[in-house]
């Protein structure tokens, strides 16, 4: 054998091996503890209670790193699982995919990023995605898929099915999508997470609620009833808007005013 046809030998097994060891890694990260997240909680929770009673003092409390530590270790195990999951999403290995999610079924946080995931490779309906999305009771796993997706802290930690804003930011904007086209489980949704979401998903919501009335206005007139119910968006809406765009939100709707006759005089008066 030839000293060329060795090294292409070679470079085959390396390759064959080391695609053998990813494949069998991200099988690895599948398989979530049934009771991670529910410890990641509890964690949480001591931890904000230990940060709230020391929050006076120069350095952290043996206590405090501790559970520090048990909260990054929690979540470097979900970063693993997200990774895989982006991955095997993002390589078109559908069933993989479906298996390493079917495997966790009932774990919050896997449930998450499969749900976008799989949204996102179109594998599951809009039904689907709506169904599985956390309600107002529930949205604590919401909230710890950004912390989860950057336990790293590094440019490239997000994963890449995720990135750049992160899962959070992700899920919002795909909701809101559905939320455009009229989909009325996914405006109940949306309009739930309204009222809880803060910092920057209660910026980007406000943005998106104000796209909304500005470029689709028969879908406001059409849902006038749930949105009227949220009074946050309204408030919300004349806070933000200056009185010249708020003359062009009127305009705009009255041209709609067939749709909803009775909405259109009711929207009119509320953005004066």
């Amino acid at each position: 054998m030839s000293t060329e046809m060795k090294r292409e030998c070679v470079l085959f097994a390396v390759l064959t091996l080391s695609t053998t060891c990813l494949a069998q890694s991200a099988v690895n990260d599948c398989k979530l503890s049934p009771d991670l997240f529910n410890r990641r909680t509890t964690v949480a929770k001591e931890l904000d209670s230990e940060i709230a009673t020391t929050r006076t003092k120069p350095r952290l409390s043996t206590s405090e790193k501790n559970l520090q530590a048990q909260l990054r270790a929690a979540d470097q195990k979900y970063h693993r699982f997200m990774m895989a999951i982006s991955e095997m999403a993002m390589q078109h290995r559908s069933d993989q995919l479906k298996a390493c999610c079917k495997e966790n079924g009932g774990e919050p946080i896997a449930e998450l990023t499969c749900g976008l995931a799989l949204h996102l490779t179109q594998q599951n309906t809009a039904g689907e995605f709506v169904l599985g999305f956390p309600t107002s009771d529930n949205l604590q796993s919401l909230w710890a898929l950004d912390e989860i997706a950057n336990v790293e802290q590094t440019p490239k930690s997000i994963p890449t099915l995720f990135a750049p804003d992160g899962p959070v930011s992700l899920y919002i904007t795909e909701l809101f999508k559905l939320v455009e086209k009229g989909d009325k489980r996914a405006l109940q949704k949306y309009l739930e997470l309204y009222l809880q979401a803060d910092g920057q998903y209660a910026e980007l919501m406000q943005d998106q609620m104000e796209h909304l009335f500005s470029e689709r206005p028969k879908i406001v007139l059409e849902n006038w009833t749930s949105i009227r119910g949220n009074r946050q968006v309204i408030t919300n809406l004349q806070d933000a808007l200056s009185g010249d765009q708020k003359q062009r939100l009127r305009l705009q709707f009255r041209r709609y005013c067939y749709v909803n006759p009775s909405a259109c005089r009711d929207l009119i008066t509320a953005l004066k």
